[in-house]
Parts: C-alpha cells; structure tokens; sequence
C-alpha cells in the first residue's frame, strides 16, 4: 500500500483485488440459489428488507448473518 497525493492508504499492487457488492431481491436471491442468475467471482450480497449478508465464493454460499 502506498499513500496517494492527498494521504490516503491506496493498494497499487494488486489494484482488481477484493470482493463485489450487490444488493439483491429476494427474487433475485432464489434466482441465484436456482442457478438463473450468475456471479461468477466472490460477492458480498446483501438482500433487500430482510438484512441478510451472504459470502458467496466459487458460486456458493460461504457464509451467511442477519444483521
């Protein structure tokens, strides 16, 4: 990491590293569970209304909370 021209802490190194965000549907989550809707690379999900946060790697669920 190094530090931009205004300070901040900004990683060039490895600048396609971490994980997407999207915010889904619970439409959108069972279309996903049923293999309709794809995310190929590691996701963090969040559904609408209900909170849940999903951990999705190697298109599956790694880890899910209710927050």
């Amino acid at each position: 990491m190094k530090r931009d021209v205004k300070g901040n802490l900004v990683d060039k190194e490895v600048e396609d590293k971490g994980w997407d965000c999207y915010i889904l549907s619970q439409e959108q989550k069972q279309e996903l569970y049923n293999g309709k809707r794809i995310i190929e690379d590691s996701a963090l999900i969040i559904i609408k209304d209900s909170w849940e946060l999903i951990f999705w790697e190697n298109q599956k669920v790694t880890h899910r909370f209710t927050v």
